[in-house]
């Protein structure tokens, strides 16, 4: 289970592809992505299902698929019932400056928001 309690993590779960089978950051959006960016590594849901059993998260990896063309997809966020425990402490280490974003700090919903429409969340594309 997560490290921090995550009232989304059953929801996350139904679309996190991670196959490291002892992973304690699963169904936990925010927690996975900083602990991916921090290394320079991006999560599993980046990549095709393929990539991602090969445990090669890595940004130059990532920024090869990238650049052929591969861009991740994740299903539209749903705006309804959001609720973050961490959203306060997700925005100090956020680089997005869209404050107005009904997103901004609950990382799962940034995230599959961006991904719906195939474009990079600001903390990825920092990176890019």
């Amino acid at each position: 289970m997560p490290q921090v309690e995550c009232p989304r993590v059953q929801e996350n779960l139904n679309s996190c592809i991670c196959s490291w089978p002892t992973c304690a950051k699963k169904g936990n959006c925010c927690l996975c992505l900083q602990s991916h960016l921090s290394s320079k590594e991006v999560p599993g849901c980046f990549f095709t299902p393929e990539v991602e059993r090969t445990y090669d998260r890595s940004l130059r990896r990532f920024l090869s698929l990238y650049r052929e063309g591969f861009r991740p997809v994740l299903e539209a966020a749903s705006v309804e019932g959001i609720e973050c425990l961490r959203r306060t402490k997700n925005k100090e280490v956020c680089s997005c400056t869209n404050e107005d974003c009904e997103f901004h700090g609950i990382c799962c919903l940034c995230m599959r928001s961006h991904m719906s429409r195939k474009t990079l969340p600001a903390c990825v594309r920092v990176l890019v």
